[in-house]
């Protein structure tokens, strides 16, 4: 199940890439992934 979650972050990542102008800040979704994971492991 994490590996799903982390396969949709990468995806999140590259595409994040591209909409930089959309997104300058990506740093926000690594954070939120990271609190989503951290409550599934606490889960």
């Amino acid at each position: 199940c994490l590996m799903r979650y982390a396969y949709q972050a990468w995806k999140d990542a590259r595409s994040s890439r591209r909409d930089k102008v959309f997104t300058p800040h990506p740093a926000w979704k690594t954070r939120t992934l990271l609190s989503i994971w951290g409550q599934q492991m606490l889960a």
